[in-house]
């Protein structure tokens, strides 16, 4: 996260800027009303979008810039906004499953996370579903007319990082 006074023309002594990397389609809009996240993913207030840069570097990340009430500086990491294009939206991009995919599954009776895991790989890429799983147990959660804490959030593998095999042999050759 990047708190930036670059972009003054549309912000007051109110406000800050903050710029952050945005993985999720679609983008927002300038001048586009979103909620603001804190770092658990809890809306905390309302921000506007300021800017939407593509930028060659970062594999072609876009960079959102978004202004806040200057209170929600140090709590503010991300945005939420309705898309109306919301039937196209990517639920997870380890594995390119789509909102529209995943209602389908749950059309076709798969009831908990693990179901459509084991169906569709949800959840088992690079990210352990991070991003993806939440938004899962919340169309579970209106498909089976359920609170979000009645379901069962599905099973974790622990955190791992690729080794190179050079590592592991230099490490083998220390411990001789």
């Amino acid at each position: 996260m990047v708190v930036d006074g670059s972009e003054n023309a549309n912000k007051t002594d109110e406000e800050v800027i903050i710029k952050i990397p945005y993985e999720f389609r679609p983008l927002p809009e300038i001048g586009q009303i979103v909620q603001a996240l804190d770092r658990a993913g809890e809306p905390i207030g309302s921000a506007r979008i300021i800017s939407v840069q593509l930028t060659a570097s970062m594999n072609k990340m876009p960079i959102i810039s978004f202004a806040v009430d200057k209170s929600l500086l140090k709590i503010a990491r991300n945005i939420r906004f309705q898309s109306e294009n919301l039937q196209a939206s990517v639920v997870c991009r380890c594995n390119d499953l789509d909102l529209e995919e995943i209602r389908a599954l749950i059309a076709q009776g798969y009831t908990s996370v693990n179901e459509i895991k084991r169906e569709a790989r949800l959840g088992m890429g690079p990210c352990q579903g991070r991003n993806c799983l939440p938004i899962v147990l919340s169309e579970l959660s209106r498909a089976l007319k359920k609170p979000i804490a009645q379901l069962v959030p599905g099973t974790y593998r622990p955190v791992v990082k690729s080794v190179a095999l050079e590592e592991l042999v230099a490490y083998q050759d220390e411990e001789e």
